[in-house]
């Protein structure tokens, strides 16, 4: 998510609205941060999902935001949607 600056910040709750997912991992505050915002990238998941879920039958599954270490998990159709799943995590 972003803060009022426009700084990039983890999404550390399933009612926070992701950006995209996080690709480096700055070192300090004010170091920049690439997000990629669409198309295709691993996450590391706190869970197991599966690719089976809310859009499998359009090629997509389990509808994924982040927990508070900014790890994904699977949330339901009510909470923000940051990705979803195209294989299963273990």
């Amino acid at each position: 998510k972003l803060d009022e600056s426009g700084n990039v910040l983890a999404s550390t709750s399933k009612k926070s609205i992701s950006i995209g997912i996080l690709q480096n991992e700055p070192d300090a505050i004010g170091k920049a941060a690439r997000v990629r915002i669409l198309g295709t990238s691993k996450l590391v998941m706190a869970e197991a999902c599966s690719p089976e879920g809310y859009f499998s039958g359009m090629g997509g599954g389990a509808l994924i935001n982040s927990d508070a270490e900014g790890r994904g998990v699977a949330v339901a159709e009510t909470d923000y949607v940051g990705a979803i799943a195209l294989e299963t995590a273990a």
